[in-house]
């Protein structure tokens, strides 16, 4: 497909959906379809998992309230399953892995808002570690195994798709304000609703969304040099979102929405980690030389949406979406010459300001966008005894990273003295790495839930057919002789989903589900030739939901992943492409029930419990020659890094009628930093690196509690690592980090 062909069908592709609403004879729609913009969802609420296929999770506004969570870790960690590595303590840069691949950057992970994806670039920078703002989120939704085939192109782990406040049916207001620890403060305010008038139900949504804070780092002061230290490791984050709907008073149901958002980071943020013993000392210092770290980034988000009902057994929902997303990352890259993970156990005192060095400060600009068309045909049908649920699905998409970078030279310096308006040298984009990837994807799919009795079963199939152009002008290829490459390939994974309803509340489901992960532009071009990441998953689960009494899901799952894709980053060594082949077994087990209710008691007594145990280790010794990655010198049986054994979150609390407390204990089993699983801090080379090594297990435990004043105002308090417990959560980009410490905010929120 040229791009000549792709531009022509993203014209007229919604064209062709809207021609059709507007010449087919139509039937009244059902009184019983479901809430409007549930259609606008992939699962919809907690009722419709029982009927889902495979292993999925919903996550409502009740569970994320209980603790008003505003990082996307700590959610996450409440889903079986799913594995997070943090970075800097706030969710910021989350790195998600979804039933034991690779961790790095999310790569692995489709992660969608709304329905639409919303990583900067899925398919032409899938390492780009990003998340939109969970403080604003009305729920999350976590698809794993056979349930995802109708998503792409990042399945060998899973989907994450985000779910933005909706508009509601009638008018209201909310208002969140809290206050906490190192001057941080979240404030969330959000006011629409429905009017109905004589040419429909028009619904309109404002909302902003704000987080700072100083952070819980400090700078330490250089030993010798002039530079004083700081307490500015903090964030400052903002977000806007419009949304306006439209439902016309026409014989057929019509609905049409517009979502417009921006948002905007300044975050004091670094790369560089510590030393084991500095983090013994004081697990939240920085060294000096990070002093001149921050990264500056701008979202902007759009879809225009429309969703036709032709009769009650069939629906069409068109989406045409926009995103395009800025940052800037001014990073220490260099010390004296090497990267500073191998100074760290060398040579610490040039870090500090206590020895004269030369520093390597990188600015890493990125531009992303990504648009796209994306339509979805439900239709219900009968064919004898069985019921068929139809779905019909295409998506036409293209994204594209430009990365025009420079760097600042500062030699023989104290750490921490950076200058940067009078640099001793500074080199232009043409030697730090000015390129471009794009690609243009067409995606189809067909999914089917075919029922009789007691029996259901959804096969699924998808394809893709993908088109990329590579381009670099750094280095020694100037911009009058650029390297170029271009290419394209297909994909097409499947599924096959099996339920057995035991009676109205227990059923058995078991199924196959075969994913892929798409490398990079820079993994397909000449000199890498990446091949893609497939994956082939077995699940069989048991589902049990009685509103009167508990709920739960237990799953067994097996993964056969082949030719494992490490990126292109300094957190898993530069180019290592296809490295092998990794095994993963598992379960997974999700259990609430509200012990209060199920003994008759006047109070609530909320219980929940997740918990995972994975076994995800090399099939084969690891393909890789590069002794900087976490890969290299991983043999067959290895555990594959940064994926626990085991990981459990409960969740209990006493609830009565205007006073709620709520506990949550998490556990997370220890991991390793290398495919060597080595405690060692040595590279494969035998050279000192703090990107290897072991981490320790750790557990945390949060409080809450919340006092509803009268129906509309409710106050509320929590702390966070109640216990400060101390613990190392990354030894990558560069060096071990701590998780955060102990944290205490309180809040008030207000619905008008």
């Amino acid at each position: 497909m040229n791009k000549r062909t792709a531009t022509t069908l993203f014209a007229l592709l919604p064209l062709a959906a809207f021609a059709q609403e507007s010449t087919s004879a139509a039937d009244t729609a059902s009184e019983n379809t479901p809430p409007r913009l549930d259609t606008f969802k992939i699962i919809g609420s907690e009722e419709a998992v029982f009927n889902t296929p495979g292993s999925v999770l919903y996550m409502g506004p009740a569970l994320l309230e209980r603790f008003e969570f505003s990082n996307i870790n700590d959610v996450l960690r409440l889903a079986p399953g799913v594995f997070v590595r943090d970075e800097d303590g706030y969710g910021l840069f989350p790195n998600i892995s979804i039933r034991g691949v690779d961790t790095n950057r999310s790569g692995k992970v489709t992660l969608m808002e709304d329905g639409i994806l919303t990583a900067p670039a899925p398919y032409s920078a899938p390492a780009a570690y990003y998340s939109p703002t969970v403080g604003r989120m009305s729920g999350i939704e976590i698809l794993k195994g056979s349930s995802q085939v109708q998503h792409g192109p990042h399945t060998t782990g899973g989907v994450i798709n985000y779910l933005s406040t909706p508009i509601p049916e009638t008018t209201e207001g909310f208002l969140e304000l809290a206050y906490g620890s190192d001057s941080t403060t979240n404030g969330h305010l959000w006011y629409g609703g429905k009017k109905e008038t004589e040419f429909g139900t028009f619904g309109a949504l404002v909302e902003l969304y704000h987080e700072q804070t100083d952070g819980f780092r400090e700078i330490q002061p250089a030993a010798n040099g002039p530079f004083d230290g700081s307490d500015e490791t903090g964030y400052e984050r903002t977000d806007y979102m419009v949304k306006l709907s439209f439902e016309p008073n026409w014989q057929r149901k019509n609905v049409f929405e517009l979502k417009v958002g921006y948002s905007d980071l300044d975050a004091d943020e670094t790369y560089l980690g510590l030393s084991d013993a500095d983090l013994s000392d004081n697990p939240w210092q920085r060294y000096a030389a990070s002093a001149g770290d921050n990264i500056v980034t701008e979202h902007f988000r759009t879809y225009l949406r429309h969703l036709v009902e032709f009769d009650s057994d069939s629906r069409l929902t068109t989406s045409l979406y926009y995103n395009a997303f800025e940052r800037d990352w001014l990073k220490l890259d260099r010390v004296n010459g090497t990267t500073p993970a191998e100074i760290i156990p060398t040579d610490l005192g040039v870090l500090r300001g206590e020895t004269l060095g030369d520093f390597k400060i990188k600015s890493n600009d990125r531009d992303y966008y990504l648009y796209g068309v994306q339509t979805k045909l439900d239709q219900s049908f009968e064919t004898g005894d069985w019921q068929h649920a139809l779905t019909l699905g295409a998506r036409l998409h293209k994204d594209k990273i430009d990365r025009f970078q420079d760097a600042f030279f500062f030699n023989n310096v104290y750490a921490g003295d950076f200058d940067f308006a009078n640099p001793d040298a500074r080199t232009g984009p043409d030697d730090e790495g000015n390129r471009e990837q794009e690609t243009v994807a067409l995606a189809l799919f067909a999914h089917d839930r075919i029922e009789s009795g007691n029996w259901a079963f959804t096969p699924g199939l998808r394809w893709e057919y993908i088109d990329w152009d590579y381009i670099r002008r750094d280095g020694g290829t100037r911009p009058t002789n650029p390297e170029t490459d271009s290419g394209s390939y297909s994909v097409f994974a499947g599924g096959l989903g099996i339920e057995y309803q035991i009676d109205e509340h227990s059923k058995v489901f078991g199924g196959y589900h075969r994913g892929f992960s798409v490398p990079s532009p820079s993994g397909k071009k000449a000199g890498n030739e990446f091949d893609e990441e497939i994956s082939d998953t077995f699940e069989l689960g048991y589902r049990y939901d009685n509103p009167s009494s508990f709920y739960m899901e237990a799953v067994f799952f097996y993964t056969a992943l082949q030719d494992l894709i490490v990126q292109d980053s300094i957190a898993g060594g530069p180019g290592d492409g296809n490295v092998g082949d990794v095994e993963t077994v598992g379960f997974e087990f999700l259990a609430g029930a509200d012990l209060g209710q199920l003994n008759g008691l006047s109070y609530g007594i909320p219980v929940r419990l997740a918990f995972t145990y994975t076994d995800a280790t090399l099939d084969g010794d690891v393909a890789s020659a590069d002794a900087e990655s976490i890969f290299g010198a991983g043999e067959d049986g290895s555990q594959v890094p940064y994926i626990p054994e085991l990981q459990l979150s409960f969740t209990t609390g006493l609830e009565f009628e205007k006073l709620s407390l709520f506990a949550l204990v998490t556990y997370v089993d220890e991991r390793f930093a290398d495919a060597r699983n080595s405690s060692l801090q040595i590279n494969t080379d035998g050279d000192p690196d703090a990107r290897f090594g072991k981490l320790d297990a750790f557990v945390t435990i949060d409080l809450s509690a919340k006092y509803q004043i009268n129906e509309d105002l409710q106050i509320f308090a929590k702390a966070t690592n109640i216990f400060e417990e101390e613990y190392i959560t990354s030894r990558i980009p560069l060096g071990a980090r701590a998780g955060p410490p102990r944290l205490f905010s309180a809040g008030f929120n207000y619905r008008f």
